[in-house]
């Protein structure tokens, strides 16, 4: 029988046990705790054998408290590595959704600068269409207004890491509550705006576009020749296309409004998450 001498020699007494040295798992044996394990036993044998049980039992006292002492001091390491890992987690989680807010704070410059434009060009639209305008011919003005009036954008806001750490196991490494309130509520605004931008997209597509290639050949317009004429005056006095660009107008105020709450909310995690790895660096 072969015993790991994890117990005081004096308590094996069985002649047929063989005391073996405690080993690492690497192998090489840990002589220091050996060291101290043989020399606390020479002092409890030294205790016993002079009969001072008082003093014996005050000494095993104090050697379970030093065993608990060490046992905590363990714990307590142990539990500030995994912090550390902790830490080091949600710094990865939270500079890769920053990495994506940044991109979409430039998209939305970009996106309100297009409607703004835009809606410039629709009230131009509206405000030149009368059913008394009579005579109207070709123009620069016109041409460039038949161009950019039936556009539209798209934009696609980088969401892919949000939704991945809103949904998923990262999401418990976020310590601050404040972020993980703003990063659940933060894809309600990209939809909204994508709501209203694929609105938008379709009156261009269906109403505008058709509506405007009823009165206007676009050979004409492409090369100077067709044997099909414009129609400009009929184009201008068309209460249908007024009211398509009317309709358009209003979702892009809608849009306009909703890439403000986006921004906001956007600026509004960015600083959050900034200060939070400020905080951890």
């Amino acid at each position: 029988m072969i015993v790991h001498n994890f117990y005081p020699r004096h308590d094996l007494s069985l002649s047929n046990i063989n005391i073996l040295p405690l080993f690492h798992p690497s192998g090489t044996a840990i002589t220091h705790q050996l060291f101290m394990l043989n020399f606390f036993r020479r002092i409890r044998q030294k205790l016993i054998t002079e009969g001072h049980l008082p003093k014996y039992l005050l000494y095993a006292v104090g050697e379970i408290a030093l065993v608990m002492i060490g046992i905590l001091l363990a714990l307590q390491v142990n539990n500030h590595n995994e912090k550390l890992k902790s830490i080091r987690q949600e710094k990865v989680v939270l500079k890769s959704v920053l990495s994506d807010l940044e991109s979409n704070a430039e998209l939305i410059e970009k996106s309100r600068s297009a409607y703004l434009y835009h809606q410039d060009t629709g009230n131009t639209w509206i405000r030149m269409m009368a059913p008394d305008t009579t005579n109207v011919q070709r123009s620069n003005l016109i041409d460039s207004l038949l161009f950019w009036g039936p556009a539209y954008e798209v934009f696609d806001f980088t969401n892919s890491s949000i939704d991945v750490v809103a949904g998923g196991s990262d999401f418990d490494l976020i310590r601050s509550s404040e972020i993980k309130k703003q990063l659940i509520a933060y894809p309600l605004h990209i939809v909204k705006y994508k709501d209203a931008e694929n609105e938008i997209r379709r009156i261009a597509i269906e109403k505008i576009r058709p509506r405007g290639e009823t009165y206007i050949s676009i050979r004409e317009m492409y090369d100077g020749h067709s044997p099909f004429s414009s129609d400009y005056t009929g184009l201008l006095n068309d209460r249908q296309l007024n009211n398509d660009y009317v309709n358009r107008n209003w979702l892009i105020a809608e849009i306009l409004s909703n890439l403000d709450q986006l921004e906001d909310a956007n600026r509004k995690l960015i600083s959050l998450i900034k200060e939070a790895l400020h905080l951890h660096s």
